[in-house]
């Protein structure tokens, strides 16, 4: 795992166009290990493919993106494989698989990567402890509200006990008093040593962070990134 304060995504003069504009414009950046970032902007600036670069799931156009020290290519599919185990992701849409329960939907990185044994197995009954969802671990993801959905979700993003975890608007589709359990939950893997990165509009989740940790805000609007200053 990186240490403390060590740089675990970096950027540089990052840019990025889907071709009707740029997203991106000579981003550079960098995020250091044990950190909780908030990302914002209005909807459509581009925060979601901010952070698909930084999970590698997009490639920059220009400049140039350094995820836990390293900068592979698509071409380098072995070291992409290796580091995306080393970041969770929750995106905007949880993308259960309906015909699994919520277990399997939770242990489903560890089948992906050969790591389904007994005692991994342990570690899904105990996400879904933490997240408040044993009761529905044999339900399947049609039965569950949106706030299971999005609790499940977070436990399948960590299952692999990931270094970082980037989550796209989580509370996006919940209630209130559901965003704040989700930020909980954050916060907590957080003081554990985890590098969160949260991207949301959310002004309300956006106090809420603050006064739950020293969180740094970041602001995507026009193609660039900028430390927010209140």
């Amino acid at each position: 795992m990186a240490g403390q304060g060590a740089r675990v995504i970096r950027c540089e003069e990052v840019g990025f166009d889907y071709g009707h504009g740029p997203v991106l414009r000579d981003v550079s950046l960098t995020l250091e290990s044990g950190g909780f970032h908030v990302l914002t902007g209005p909807s459509g600036a581009g925060k979601t493919t901010f952070l698909r670069l930084c999970y590698l799931d997009l490639w920059a156009e220009s400049g140039r993106v350094e995820v836990l020290g390293e900068a592979p290519t698509p071409d380098d599919r072995a070291a992409v494989a290796r580091l995306r185990r080393r970041i969770g992701v929750v995106p905007q849409s949880c993308r259960l698989l309906d015909h699994l329960s919520v277990f399997d939907n939770i242990a489903l990185p560890l089948d992906v990567v050969g790591l389904r044994n007994k005692a991994q197995l342990g570690n899904v009954s105990d996400l879904l402890t933490w997240t408040g969802l044993t009761e529905r671990a044999h339900a399947h993801p049609p039965e569950l509200s949106g706030g299971e959905k999005q609790r499940a979700g977070l436990a399948r993003a960590v299952i692999l006990s990931p270094e970082i975890l980037i989550a796209d608007e989580p509370t996006g589709n919940v209630d209130a008093e559901m965003s704040l359990q989700l930020l909980e939950l954050m916060v907590e893997l957080n003081r554990l040593g985890r590098t969160i990165l949260l991207a949301t509009h959310d002004l309300d989740l956006i106090r809420a962070v603050r006064r739950a940790v020293p969180a740094r805000i970041l602001r995507l609007a026009q193609g660039q990134v900028q430390q927010a200053t209140a």
